[in-house]
């Protein structure tokens, strides 16, 4: 977190950690430079991020909650037309 504090989470990991090293550093990276694009250190206005998953990334945080918490909410209806 932004302010110094740590929160785990939970995530799948490939038994193989080598292969789980190339997953991360691929995925991460690009999830990162995806925030990267949006320029928000040069910007005349302020813009807010929101990254919706679970892995933990190399950017500051200033709030983490749960899907129920962000306004949404999960559902048990799964196949066509779940929401």
């Amino acid at each position: 977190m932004r302010e110094g504090s740590e929160r785990r989470v939970r995530g799948r990991v490939h038994p193989d950690r080598r292969v789980q090293a190339v997953v991360e550093q691929v995925r991460e990276a690009e999830m990162v430079q995806a925030v990267d694009r949006l320029r928000l250190i040069h910007s005349p206005r302020e813009k807010t991020v929101v990254i919706l998953c679970n892995i933990p990334l190399d950017l500051p945080v200033d709030e983490r909650v749960t899907v129920a918490g962000a306004g949404g909410r999960r559902s048990s209806r799964r196949g066509p037309g779940a929401p």
